[in-house]
């Protein structure tokens, strides 16, 4: 097994990062924990396989592209597949997707699960064409395929040639399968993908909820019943390839109320607390006046609704992607060149690490994860020259961290500091043991 050290003088941020090789304890119900599965680009190396990072929120685990080796990667972390019940794929290129058939058939010895893919136009015909000529037949699964419809690469190759049949929307009758479903989710006008949006709470739900003590959907120890905001947007790669980036954030957590504060000011204990804790108003017991919720608040780290951010290889975001990264807690970022290959951007469609430190000072990123890393860095001194790129570009904006396989970042329920000004420095020794 391969054990990785580092070291950062920035305190703050390395109590949250750990090494993911253990699968004997199971995330807290409030958890919200980014692990690195793979972090290479292109092909494996001796220390990284390729792209797969697996977000777990509670009892929640939603992974984010899967690289060849993926089901072996998965042995060493504490996530589970049975709890990865959405797949988000950025584009199609191999080293995000070869791990895919293999791990759908681990779904086998799941009876009774439904998985859901999310993906460019094509995914479909890749995962229904590996299942046909493997000759799998998955009796107790359902895979719920949505590709993400109506963007700028959206025909992919075979854009602009005509009589030719297309082979990413195309259906094939002869690839069908009954536990294999396609479905579409149209661009919205601004230039995004809304895969899942929660309403917003009402008062009378939040009273009843309390009444019978249930949970909402909204708390940060919601666990599977946790409400989440997903949504897509494009990020520029190869013209012919449709690429996308994912936004995943919480709801607005309920807050902590002060019993005391509430009681002077004429409200006992009781239902009205949770209605407060989801920020309205209430009125005191005698009906005399209004309480608002910044009033009787506890003093403290109060929770947000953490926000987790992925963007698939690019040389550029779109403008909707801007947004959705805007004020994230986690930005994980293609690092796939140096600024010594800066000559190479618009010609390999790749970003520096120069400019994954630029994409995060422009949306305010808490923490930039530099991922995707070529091959040819070796670890340890050329990794860390990749890092400070990016923390120069930045200006101190985000913290900035190189992500390396079994990496697990621990968001906390309060999120983080805002801006660091402490360089953070990162050291591989990779050692077999």
């Amino acid at each position: 097994v391969a054990a990785n050290h580092f070291q950062m003088r920035n305190h703050a941020l390395a109590e949250h990062i750990q090494t993911s090789l253990s699968s004997e304890v199971n995330p807290k119900s409030d958890s919200f924990n980014v692990s690195f599965l793979g972090t290479s680009s292109g092909v494996p190396s001796k220390q990284r396989m390729t792209s797969a990072t697996l977000l777990q929120l509670g009892g929640m685990s939603f992974l984010f592209d899967a690289g060849e080796g993926v089901q072996r990667q998965m042995l060493f972390v504490r996530g589970k597949l049975r709890d990865i019940t959405r797949i988000f794929i950025t584009h199609l290129h191999g080293d995000h997707i070869f791990g895919l058939p293999g791990l759908l058939l681990g779904y086998q010895g799941l009876p009774g699960t439904d998985v859901e893919i999310y993906g460019p136009p094509g995914i479909f015909n890749y995962i229904a064409a590996n299942m046909a000529l493997s000759q799998v037949r998955l009796i107790s699964v359902n895979i719920i395929v949505y590709e993400l419809v109506g963007g700028e690469a959206d025909s992919g190759p075979v854009k602009g040639r005509k009589q030719r049949r297309n082979i990413l929307h195309s259906h094939y009758a002869e690839l069908s399968h009954r536990c294999l479903i396609r479905r579409s989710i149209p661009r919205r006008q601004d230039g995004t993908w809304v895969i899942q949006a929660p309403g917003e709470l009402t008062q009378d739900e939040i009273a009843k909820a309390s009444e019978q003590g249930h949970r909402l959907p909204n708390d940060q120890n919601a666990s599977t019943r946790k409400a989440v905001r997903i949504v897509a947007a494009e990020v520029f790669h190869l013209d012919d390839v449709q690429t996308f980036g994912y936004m995943v954030q919480e709801q607005e957590p309920p807050q902590k109320i002060d019993p005391e504060k509430a009681i002077k000011l004429g409200l006992s204990p009781g239902p009205k607390y949770s209605i407060l804790k989801n920020g309205f108003s209430v009125d005191s017991d005698d009906g005399t006046r209004q309480i608002h919720p910044e009033e009787v608040l506890a003093e403290g780290n109060r929770k947000i609704a953490r926000k987790f951010a992925l963007v698939g290889d690019n040389f550029r975001l779109s403008e909707a992607m801007y947004r959705l990264c805007q004020d994230t807690d986690v930005l994980v970022h293609e690092a796939t060149l140096d600024n010594r290959m800066k000559d190479e951007v618009i010609v390999r469609r790749h970003a520096t690490a120069e400019m994954a430190g630029l994409v995060g000072k422009s949306v305010n990123a808490k923490v930039v994860v530099l991922n995707h890393i070529s091959p040819k860095f070796r670890e340890g001194r050329e990794i860390q020259e990749l890092a400070n790129e990016a923390i120069a570009a930045n200006d101190g904006v985000s913290h900035i961290v190189v992500a390396h396989d079994f990496m697990e970042l621990l968001v906390p329920p309060s999120g983080f500091e805002a801006s660091v000004e402490e360089e953070v420095t990162i050291e591989h020794n990779m050692a077999d043991t």
